[in-house]
């Protein structure tokens, strides 16, 4: 109200209308039959206490709104566009139900496949199953894995030479798994800072994040077995191929490796960490650093755990290693060490 003045003696009318939660004259909801509002009125803020009038008002019932009428093409419409939702709706279910199957399908058939190279089945039995799904999912990461890792185990045809009939099937193994990722995209995602705190789809952003660690685990992982491939098979001070081409072919392929995969804190697992240490080893003596093959060398065999499946093997090569670099006293120490931690066993006569 604004501000006047009265005679004394003098009066005036005030009217004070419903209370209204929404403005709209209807109380609100949380607001039932039985319920008593109270307030004030205040009529000079400045002396409250002789100027205030107390209010009280009882709840009414809610109203209770009339059927809304609908002639009959407003009801026909409205029941078309339900059905029409209702049929798309089962038909999102329907295509859900499909891409399960599908899912379900390929992981029963990965599992058959993986079972035949573990089990050592007939070449021909694996190749029959694996061409089929490869066909169906050229791009599926956990069956190019899978094929990556019968590459490296399978073994080579009678009159092959086994390193090179190797490295082809393994750099054939590789491309399929280079190919499927997109480095760029992943190179993007892992050298760009995110805020997850702020993230608009917590649920999205945690299913990218999985995808991508996924995509940069296989893309490690076949670098690094293409680049074991191409290695020189033996250790040696000059640690070349005898063909340019095929030491050029290992030196690229290690420094497409270690763009994604340089220290053994990247590598998946231990046989990984092992490879990847051989690798290197191989392609520091390549590049005429035979120091640093040798640490590396010895690093990674101080790190591993005992009972190692490579330890054997990879002490061996140190030993060689030091023969090559004229350290003959710290190789007969080593292959004591050999002999002491993987002795020799025979069966009792």
């Amino acid at each position: 109200m604004d501000e006047g003045w009265l005679r004394r003696g003098g009066h005036h009318d005030v009217y004070v209308a419903a209370p209204s939660g929404d403005g709209d004259g209807a109380m609100p909801k949380w607001v039932t039959l039985g319920d008593v509002l109270v307030g004030k009125l205040t009529l000079d803020k400045k002396e409250k206490a002789v100027s205030t009038i107390p209010l009280v008002y009882d709840a009414p019932p809610h109203a209770i709104e009339p059927a809304k009428e609908k002639d009959g093409d407003e009801d026909d419409e409205d029941k078309g566009e339900k059905a029409e939702h209702e049929e798309s709706k089962e038909a999102a279910k329907a295509q859900e139900d499909e891409e399960n199957l599908s899912k379900s399908v390929l992981e029963a058939s990965l599992k058959q496949l993986s079972s035949l190279r573990k089990s050592k089945a007939s070449i021909a039995r694996y190749e029959a199953l694996s061409e089929r799904l490869l066909a169906d999912n050229p791009s599926h990461l956990p069956l190019l894995l899978e094929l990556l890792a019968f590459s490296k185990t399978v073994p080579a045809p009678e009159g092959e030479e086994e390193a090179a009939w190797r490295a082809t099937q393994v750099g054939e193994a590789a491309a399929r798994i280079l190919s499927s990722v997109d480095e760029s995209a992943l190179a993007l995602y892992y050298g760009r800072a995110r805020d997850d705190a702020d993230a608009a789809d917590r649920k999205a952003a945690k299913k990218e994040a999985k995808e991508r660690g996924e995509q940069r685990t296989a893309l490690r992982s076949a670098l690094l077995a293409r680049a074991s491939a191409y290695a020189p098979a033996q250790i040696t001070q000059g640690g070349t191929h005898k063909s340019e081409s095929l030491d050029g072919r290992f030196k690229d392929s290690v420094a497409e490796m270690k763009a994604w995969l340089e220290s053994a804190d990247s590598a998946a697992d231990d046989d990984e960490k092992d490879a990847l240490a051989m690798a290197l080893t191989k392609y520091e003596l390549a590049m005429k650093r035979p120091g640093a093959a040798l640490s590396l060398l010895r690093t990674r065999l101080g790190a591993q755990t005992a009972g190692s499946a490579n330890g054997k093997a990879m002490l061996n090569d140190l030993s060689v290693l030091y023969r090559e670099l004229g350290l003959d006293h710290w190789a007969s120490n080593n292959e004591e060490l050999a002999f002491r931690k993987f002795p020799v066993e025979k069966l009792p006569l």
